[in-house]
């Protein structure tokens, strides 16, 4: 029949993308792709990123306050240690449980930043492997779920800050431009993981207990010692002079903050992640064929 054969010749013209270790793409080719498909991607990621976040919660009794329970249970505990005299914590200033819960948050949203792209890539599979599409609308729809999960943090904060009565200065905006520094580096770590996380699971199911530990290498529940000896590795961290200066500038605590290395880390972090987002581009390209099979 004419319609049938119509139909069947349409279906024969469409176009079929086969992804083969075979392949290879450049740097330069790849950030052109990049930025050609990025209206696109933006687009497809932004309704990701609405329909995962709706999804999530959508048969919670509790909601969006199963985001905040982790956090805000960790700074509890400290809390609870500290003012019970059994552990004594070293912290600026003198409210422990506004510094606390300060700390645990913005260690969350980084810790959300780093695992976030890593869950999105697995939770995906089946469409990556199917649909041929920009491959960076599911980092886009990361990064709107990493500013979904800030903003429910920033609530807590703000809430905190009315409390306890902090009051407002000129650094304390200083706060924010922080807290993006700190987004971009979870998510450089997140990008430079993917490759080895898709091809092991094992990378996704120790990343909570690796960033666990992290945390306590990271001044979250207590105030930046003064290393020394062997110790002295841990003052390389570079979460530490980020979420420290956040902290203190929102608090304002007396800030020894150094502006060269706060403004270095942001440029890295910036560089990075461009690479990261490129390096997924490639990789993705290698590893499609295989978690297909």
């Amino acid at each position: 029949m004419p319609g049938i054969e119509k139909k069947h010749a349409s279906n024969i013209s469409m176009p079929v993308h086969v992804y083969s270790s075979d392949q290879r793409s450049g740097v330069f080719s790849t950030m052109k792709a990049v930025c050609r498909d990025f209206p696109v991607a933006h687009s497809l990621g932004f309704r990701f990123a609405e329909r995962n976040i709706r999804a999530r919660y959508r048969q919670s009794i509790l909601g969006v306050l199963w985001a905040l329970l982790p956090p805000l249970a960790t700074a509890a505990i400290w809390i609870i240690l500290n003012q019970s005299n059994i552990v004594t914590i070293n912290h600026a200033g003198g409210n422990y449980p506004l510094f606390v819960i300060t700390g645990t948050m913005l260690w969350s949203v980084f810790s959300t930043a780093v695992t976030t792209p890593v869950q999105t890539i697995q939770a995906n599979t089946s469409i990556l492997v199917k649909i041929n599409f920009p491959r960076e609308a599911l980092m886009i729809t990361a990064f709107y779920e990493i500013l979904f999960s800030t903003g429910i943090a920033l609530v807590i904060i703000a809430a905190e800050i009315i409390y306890f009565q902090v009051p407002i200065t000129g650094h304390t905006f200083l706060f924010f431009p922080a807290m993006i520094v700190l987004i971009i580096m979870g998510m450089c770590f997140g990008l430079l993981i993917l490759p080895v996380a898709v091809l092991y699971k094992d990378i996704q199911f120790a990343l909570p207990t690796l960033l666990q530990f992290a945390m306590y290498l990271t001044p979250v529940v207590y105030a930046t010692p003064v290393f020394s000896g062997a110790a002295k590795i841990l003052a390389l961290n570079p979460v530490s002079p980020v979420l420290t200066s956040a902290r203190e500038w929102l608090l304002g605590l007396d800030a020894n903050v150094n502006w060269g290395l706060i403004g270095i880390l942001a440029v890295i972090s910036i560089f990075v992640l461009v690479i990261g987002i490129i390096i997924q581009r490639i990789a993705l390209e290698l590893l499609i064929e295989r978690m297909g099979t």
